[in-house]
């Protein structure tokens, strides 16, 4: 409910609300109380507007240029992992990648979906060698079940 005064205090209100998203709230997915906020004031007749700072420290963050001084930093180091290393000597692709991957998680490249499956776009670390090992399982309950399966990394399908 808007105050007493209404008329007064509304026209001292012209000035926008903004209601701001701190950064590393909620990466995955939208973080929602202050598009609520907005809303909801907007109801009550006063001007609002919302920002979300996660989204744009991620966007500043994931950029071919930052990547390159991230890599150029890291390669400084002495004492890095095996992984870290094969992640260095990546860099180019990484950088490369990077535009597309924000375009496509942004909704502005879906076709870019399809080379994103077939795990030779993307760069991959160690923690993607296994992968193909995954595969029995997979082959066991598709025959188990019946049904036909396919695999991105081949673009191949297997029917039972």
């Amino acid at each position: 409910m808007r105050p007493k005064n209404d008329d007064k205090q509304h026209r001292q209100l012209k000035k926008k609300i903004l209601f701001l998203t701190p950064p590393f709230t909620q990466l995955n997915t939208p973080y929602p109380a202050t598009a609520y906020l907005k809303g909801f004031t907007n109801t009550l007749g006063y001007p609002a507007v919302q920002a979300d700072l996660g989204i744009e420290v991620i966007l500043a963050l994931f950029t071919a240029k930052t990547l390159r001084r991230v890599f150029k930093q890291a390669e400084r180091q002495e004492e890095l992992s095996d992984n870290a290393w094969r992640i260095i000597a990546l860099a180019d692709d990484y950088v490369a990648t990077i535009g597309p991957v924000i375009a496509f998680l942004q909704g502005k490249n879906p076709t870019l979906a399809h080379s994103i499956c077939t795990r030779s776009y993307l760069p991959e670390a160690s923690r993607f060698e296994g992968l193909d090992d995954m595969d029995w399982p997979l082959v066991v309950w598709a025959s188990m079940t019946e049904r036909a399966i396919w695999r991105p990394s081949t673009s191949k399908i297997w029917a039972t």
